[in-house]
């Protein structure tokens, strides 16, 4: 598993692609990257490609778990509001999309939408 993230400081917006098979353990390892090497203001926007990302492997759980840590790093962040987009072409992975969804939408901080394809992803996130 392989993660890309591309930074576009004059749109705010921060682009991550994940490629090859995820786990749990690499899907919990890649926000741990990406916390890492990202600093997120108000006002950012992230899209996150999971089109070439294999899902095969990774639970509802921790997905769930991924939500609870997504909405700890805004918090710890400072982060009022954080906007992210899914692309998420295929069916397991819109599905497990649409799971992370529905716990990041429960907090207060997060507006988390899950799209097909990257162009209504982008037009949203925009």
């Amino acid at each position: 598993m392989s993660i890309e993230i591309s930074v576009i400081e004059s749109e705010k917006l921060i682009v991550s692609s994940l490629h090859g098979r995820l786990t749990d353990e690499g899907l919990l390892d890649a926000q741990d990257y990406f916390e890492g090497r990202v600093s997120w203001t108000d006002g950012t926007a992230e899209l996150i490609d999971l089109s070439e990302a294999h899902l095969a492997d990774v639970t509802s759980e921790a997905v769930r778990e991924l939500a609870c840590r997504f909405d700890n790093f805004f918090s710890s962040a400072c982060v009022a509001r954080a906007r992210v987009a899914l692309c998420s072409p295929d069916d397991l992975q819109f599905g497990m999309s649409r799971i992370f969804e529905v716990w990041a939408n429960r907090s207060a901080i997060a507006e988390v939408a899950t799209f097909r394809d990257r162009e209504s992803a982008e037009r949203w996130i925009m």
